[in-house]
């Protein structure tokens, strides 16, 4: 789950098939994405740093998440293209304090890094076995 000071909504998972924005005053569900958010149980949700956009490995076709995407945390709708290029499940997820830069942790052993606003890959590495990313 994530929260944002900028919104008064609550963004979470529920299981492995939706993205959920929970309106924090009403405590009801405010709206839903249907889809896959990854196959793992800590697979991440956050605000970027604009406040206004949420970031999520996500696959909207029911398959394991191998894309993440900006969602605009109003309507849930996807901003721009998807940062697509991964072959295997995104396992991990992490913003730059600057917003500017995204990691990836995959599960066929490597690390990507993408630039926010261009959503271009700016490099691969090859790590054994990541499981989280941080900035």
């Amino acid at each position: 789950m994530a929260s944002s000071h900028w919104a008064s909504l609550l963004i979470g998972r529920a299981q492995f098939d939706c993205l959920d924005a929970w309106d924090i005053q009403t405590q009801q569900l405010d709206r839903r994405v249907n889809g896959k958010l990854g196959s793992i149980a800590y697979a991440p949700v956050f605000w970027t740093n604009k406040g206004t956009r949420i970031l999520a490995a996500f696959n909207l076709d029911g398959s394991h998440a191998k894309t993440f995407y900006e969602f605009d945390a109003s309507t849930l709708e996807i901003v721009g293209a998807p940062f697509k290029g991964h072959i295997q499940v995104i396992r991990g997820l992490a913003l730059s304090s600057d917003g500017a830069l995204v990691a990836t942790a995959l599960e066929d052993s490597t690390i990507k890094l993408w630039a926010l606003e261009s959503r271009q890959l700016l490099t691969s590495t090859h790590v054994i076995n990541p499981k989280i990313v941080v900035f």
